[in-house]
């Protein structure tokens, strides 16, 4: 990624946008959940890993967490190393485990110093048991949530079926051919673009009005809708940066204004930025999630499964319009029930036959 698109990402007030995901998708950490549950409902933990990706920016960092009820195993591996990562096969050097008495104790290995309060490294999961003679059926249940905090509402811009179909929700309308999808889905990320500037707009203004005296603010709350409506917000990014921001008020008032309030106040502004641009770095993470129940599949809505068990992914835009459920039921076969039944199929009937011949035989005299 160019210097540059790291300068935009970091100094926006959000990172969401069809853009800003081709720019964040460079330079994605990948992590490889995988879960494997024993019939006791006890599971090992293995996650894989890029550790040359993991990002080193201060602050957070992001620091491995040994504070788990088990020992965790770490294993360097071979550079060349490939896992299978829904669906494309993508290089890890770090192999990490550990063994829990029960999935709701699981704590997620790496965690952000100091917190950043990420969905994804918070995920709340489920295990159960039902036992029904011939099958014991075992149910997995994990939810991410909703990514919280958005200065604009989504349903400004798009009608909650768009949002749908925007985010991989929903399908497209059956029976339109490939240009009648093309404009619709052009029409949807013109729609986002625009929400998105009007995002970043919203946390500048945030930004600077908090640092102006009364004065500055009655002026800014009153040509507001004026230096909004000449951007041009089709456009993605504009006036990103807080400096070119302010150019746009000075331009307005043909003063150096708020410009000169922005660098007596820098300090102040930097740290504001470090605060409303938290959730950019939500989209720095991609986690695949595998789930190994015991016994056979037999419902899930996971959209992707290997060698016969769900997996899902997770990232930054799927938890945008909602929280992220994750559920699968395998079903395993009792052995002993179905021996314990034959057994007693064929002995009942072997016992009251003997019985019937040891009343019809004749009494001795």
């Amino acid at each position: 990624m160019k210097t540059s698109d790291m300068h935009y990402l970091k100094k926006a007030g959000f990172g969401f946008s069809a853009c800003a995901a081709i720019l964040l998708s460079s330079c994605e950490t990948p992590f490889y959940i995988h879960t494997q549950v024993n019939p006791d409902l006890s599971v090992r933990r293995t996650c894989y890993s890029d550790s040359s990706l993991i990002p080193e920016q201060t602050p957070p960092r992001l620091r491995m967490d040994f504070s788990q009820p088990n020992p965790v195993h770490v294993k360097h591996l071979e550079t060349d190393s490939l896992i299978g990562f829904y669906g494309e096969s993508i290089p890890v050097n770090m192999k990490i485990n550990t063994d829990y008495a029960r999935i709701e104790d699981a704590k997620p290995f790496f965690r952000s110093v100091p917190p950043d309060g990420n969905p994804m490294f918070e995920p709340k999961e489920q295990l159960g048991k039902r036992f029904k003679w011939f099958y014991t059926y075992y149910t997995y249940h994990g939810t991410i949530r909703q990514i919280e905090g958005l200065p604009v509402p989504l349903s400004d811009f798009l009608s909650a079926e768009e949002q749908s179909v925007f985010f991989g929700n929903a399908p497209l309308p059956q029976g339109w051919i490939g240009v009648e999808s093309y404009e619709y889905l052009d029409e949807l990320n013109t729609k986002f673009v625009q929400w998105y500037n009007k995002s970043l707009f919203e946390t500048n203004f945030a930004i600077l009005y908090s640092l102006a005296d009364t004065s500055l603010r009655k002026r800014m709350l009153a040509d507001k809708d004026i230096i909004y409506n000449q951007l041009k917000s089709n456009e993605i990014g504009n006036n990103d940066e807080l400096a070119d921001f302010c150019r746009e008020w000075d331009a307005r008032w043909k003063k150096d204004e708020t410009t000169s309030l922005y660098r007596t106040r820098e300090a102040e502004a930097d740290s504001l930025y470090q605060e409303k641009t938290k959730i950019i770095r939500y989209f720095s993470y991609v986690f695949v999630y595998r789930m190994d129940l015991p016994g056979k599949i037999v419902e899930s809505n996971a959209l992707r499964f290997e060698e016969g068990h769900p997996v899902w992914k997770v990232d930054g835009y799927r938890l945008l319009i909602s929280n992220l459920q994750m559920q699968a039921t395998s079903r395993k076969a009792n052995i002993w029930a179905f021996i314990a039944s034959f057994i007693l199929l064929i002995g009942i009937p072997i016992l009251c036959l003997k019985r019937k011949k040891r009343k019809a035989r004749p009494t001795a005299l």
